[in-house]
């Protein structure tokens, strides 16, 4: 069983993470520095298309569930998720903050406009994992 994953995105980036160039460290967002997917298409297309018109694109990323697990997710509640947030803004670190583990899972607390989880990937470990063989990357 595999875990699907969604990135939007600009249409060049794409071509590159299907290629398996995803850096974790170039991301930030409302719970830092990281590779950000969520569980659905529609909010990657959404975001996508918001951000960049036309020229969005989403990359569909298949993560096998041992080696998704095997990542060792720290879960987040909404409330714990908007804890954080509210902490990484007011230091200024979205572009630097790392919970220092693989991977983070947390509900999408930016709008509420969504109800939907993210995941963030914020590690080598996990970077190495998204970019190799074991994980199929497509645009879609």
């Amino acid at each position: 069983m595999a875990i699907d994953c969604y990135h939007g995105t600009f249409f060049t980036t794409a071509e590159e993470l299907v290629a398996g160039k995803v850096d974790v460290t170039i991301g930030g967002g409302e719970l830092g520095m990281g590779f950000y997917t969520g569980e659905h298409l529609w909010v990657a297309k959404s975001w996508a298309a918001n951000r960049h018109g036309l020229q969005g694109a989403v990359v569909h990323i298949e993560v096998e569930e041992d080696d998704f697990f095997g990542l060792e997710p720290l879960l987040l509640s909404r409330i714990d998720a908007l804890k954080h947030r509210d902490e990484i803004r007011k230091a200024n670190t979205t572009r630097t903050h790392t919970f220092k583990g693989n991977l983070v899972w947390s509900p999408i607390v930016g709008t509420t406009r969504v109800d939907a989880d993210q995941y963030k990937f914020e590690n080598s470990k996990a970077q190495a994992l998204l970019n190799g063989a074991k994980v199929h990357r497509k645009r879609i």
